[in-house]
């Protein structure tokens, strides 16, 4: 068996991604959510006071666990980057979970604080006392411009809870309350990063744990790969809690410096205006989105004057569908394949020469065997 590889990007951990590209353009947009535009310089900034109130004000230490339950919004980038520049590690949740579902997480991560989206603080409220964590509330709307430029979702815009008590805390309070950076925390890329949650093939939940530099691969090889620079403008319309979305839109184009276009919900009329309004160049998306945002009665194809490129996995895109990217637009599809196990891609599609249907090559520094299931050894060429 062939040695085991190693990455060739730089072995830095994950949130110094976020902290170089601010230094180099820091009034460059690095998020923009249904019109508000966020510069990596404003980004930084409230990422350190997020990092500042979870270490001094909560006690997270490194090494910690914080759960992270947020649909795609701004504060799910701030708070995925705060709780590493804190040196912790974060745990993303399914903010689909039920109650039970969430506290066996939570238990199992250990994570004693969590950062949640408002809609879901009864999740919490269910949990046993010696359970159940502090819980950061963050508001989406808060982050939401004047005047949208297209219709957010219905959960964006519900009435903000009364936070009672200390175990609720609303997230303008805390960073309201945070006046200071943190020291360096001495990490490395061999420190744990995130430790997202997976069934793979059996009914209960496990953690899979990723160092930096190990996240630090995979976000580069996806921003190499599909060729981000600093105009990109990528979708954040995967969920950002599961690796595709974690690694091939947020972690890659913080890798670039790229621009996010972050969707808290899937809307094929709002994401046309969108990418129609910022000029989208990367559409990271299922099969699924791309039928749905093609069968629209109003389609307009201005949506796709900027993109170069279309990506996604989980299912095959139908010859018929990406005979039609193709022919009306000059896209390829490029399909991939990558597991919450392996931090996202193994596999890829050639940008310049895809193939319909197939999960592409290995990615770079990865090998890839098909094993005898008894041994482990791996078989010859045409077994």
């Amino acid at each position: 068996m062939a040695e085991t590889p190693h990455s060739r990007y730089p072995q830095r951990c994950v949130d110094e991604n976020l902290r170089l590209q601010a230094a180099l353009r820091p009034d460059h947009r690095a998020m923009i959510y249904y019109g508000a535009e966020i510069t990596y310089a404003r980004l930084v900034e409230e990422v350190e006071l997020l990092a500042f109130a979870l270490a001094r004000r909560l006690g997270v230490e490194p090494g910690d666990r914080v759960a992270v339950a947020l649909q795609n919004s701004p504060q799910f980038v701030i708070a995925y980057y705060a709780i590493l520049r804190a040196g912790a590690v974060v745990v993303p949740v399914n903010p689909m979970c039920r109650s039970a579902e969430m506290a066996r997480i939570l238990i199992d991560a250990g994570a004693r604080v969590a950062i949640s989206g408002s809609e879901l603080l009864d999740r919490f409220q269910t949990m046993e006392p010696n359970d159940a964590p502090t819980v950061v509330m963050a508001h989406y709307a808060d982050y939401l411009p004047a005047q949208v430029t297209a219709e957010p979702p219905p959960v964006v815009n519900l009435p903000r809870p009364e936070c009672g008590g200390t175990s609720v805390i609303d997230w303008r309070d805390l960073l309201g309350t945070a006046a200071g950076r943190l020291p360096p925390h001495g990490r490395d890329a061999e420190a744990l990063c995130v430790m997202p949650y997976t069934s793979g093939s059996t009914a209960m939940p496990k953690g899979c744990a990723h160092r930096h530099g190990a996240v630090q691969h995979t976000a580069a090889l996806q921003s190499e790969h599909y060729r981000f620079t600093p105009d990109s403008v990528v979708t954040a319309v995967q969920p950002l809690y599961h690796v595709a979305g974690m690694q091939g839109s947020m972690n890659a184009a913080i890798w670039a410096g790229a621009t996010l276009l972050i969707l808290t919900r899937w809307d094929a009329q709002a994401a046309m205006q969108l990418f129609i309004r910022h000029g989208v160049t990367f559409w990271n998306a299922p099969p699924t989105m791309v039928i749905d945002m093609l069968s629209q009665d109003r389609f307009d194809p201005a949506a796709f004057a900027r993109l170069t490129v279309i990506t996604g996995g989980g299912s095959p895109m139908p010859v018929a569908v990406a005979q039609q990217l193709q022919n009306r637009f000059g896209l390829r599809y490029i399909e991939g394949y990558g597991m919450s196990e392996t931090m996202s891609p193994t596999h890829l599609n050639p940008i310049d020469a895809p193939k319909n249907g197939s999960i592409g090559i290995a990615v770079q520094d990865t090998h890839a065997f098909i094993i005898d299931p008894e041994t482990l050894a791996p078989l010859p060429d045409g077994d």
